[in-house]
């Protein structure tokens, strides 16, 4: 069981990293570019890229990677979380004092809800993260399963995921958007609330396949959701901004709540002597996160109706024309 553990484990971040680095190079080389630019006047914010992507990777890397493993007394930790937020700074300073085009425009944050919606997405996402986490672990380390075993038993998760993305799909045209996030968050913390509680040794229908089923639904609601709510809420020009802002959520709350849940799990395990305990209070984690994106999404989303008759006209000053030699 070390072993296939151990064989897991050793596909780590910096082989994904380099076969990423890897792919990327390639697709730069054979795929081709546009004819011609469709934003010839535009910039790429180079500074403001580096402050914001360097604070989002040394935050993870301090709180979220290496704090389960080394623990908070060694001092790179909090030189790193130092640094980290220094960028998160530096950042907001030069995208609201200096920069011509921000990649990540400060009064975007001024639109109804948006903020709100923001902190219940990426509290929602880490609940996510660690559920699916948790599972797999629960199932190799304490249940013994093959690799091959969780395997199969994810087979519900993707099943119901792709039957989740259509039922989002659908339940969007009747449902408030904000109603969609709490249910998806929900769904999460329900299934937390079943791997948590279970007995070590159980059979797999009786908790830990209804937990995988309402798995399913939490990210494709939460995601589908967040898109219709940032869509609604922001400028024309600025949903492109705001929907890859979803994106970034979902892929960096999945990492980060990994990080405090081991972190959690690492400090009340009785150092190692009981594991699963360990398990069961980073699950805890998870419901209360997930409670903290159904709360937010119930009470402080409110999308107002938009009675507008087309674009207003700062954003229709924002829309790139269309060279119709071009179409």
């Amino acid at each position: 069981m070390k072993q296939q553990y151990d064989m897991m484990q050793s596909f780590n971040f910096d082989d994904r990293a380099m076969l990423g680095a890897v792919f990327f190079t390639l697709f730069a080389l054979i795929v081709p570019g546009e004819a011609e630019p469709f934003d010839k006047g535009g910039s790429i914010d180079y500074v403001g890229s580096y402050f914001g992507v360097g604070g989002l990777v040394l935050f993870n890397s301090s709180g979220s990677d290496q704090a389960p493993v080394v623990s908070w007394k060694e001092p790179y930790e909090y030189t790193l979380l130092i640094v980290s937020i220094l960028h998160f700074v530096a950042f907001a300073i030069w995208e609201s004092k200096f920069t011509k085009d921000p990649i990540l425009p400060l009064d975007l944050w001024s639109a109804p809800s948006f903020g709100i919606m923001i902190i219940s997405s990426f509290s929602a996402f880490m609940s996510v993260g660690i559920v699916i986490w948790y599972i797999s672990i629960w199932n190799l380390e304490i249940r013994h399963y093959t690799l091959l075993s969780n395997a199969a038993a994810f087979a519900t998760l993707g099943v119901c995921g792709a039957a989740a993305a259509i039922i989002s799909a659908k339940v969007i045209r009747y449902a408030p958007a904000e109603h969609i996030m709490a249910g998806g968050a929900l769904a999460s913390g329900v299934a937390l609330i079943l791997i948590a509680t279970m007995p070590e040794q159980q059979i797999y229908w009786a908790q830990m396949f209804p937990a995988l089923i309402l798995t399913a639904f939490g990210p494709d609601f939460l995601f589908t959701a967040a898109q219709i709510i940032a869509s609604n809420t922001v400028k024309r020009h600025q949903q492109g901004v705001a929907g890859s802002l979803i994106g970034t959520l979902l892929s960096y709350g999945l990492s980060t709540g990994l990080g405090f849940a081991g972190t959690v799990e690492a400090y009340t395990n009785d150092h190692g002597h009981n594991v699963v305990q360990g398990y069961r209070n980073a699950l805890y984690l998870g419901v209360g996160l997930a409670g903290i994106a159904v709360v937010l999404a119930v009470l402080f989303i409110h999308i107002p109706e938009d009675e507008r008759d087309g674009w207003d006209e700062d954003d229709a000053d924002h829309v790139p024309s269309v060279n119709n030699n071009n179409v």
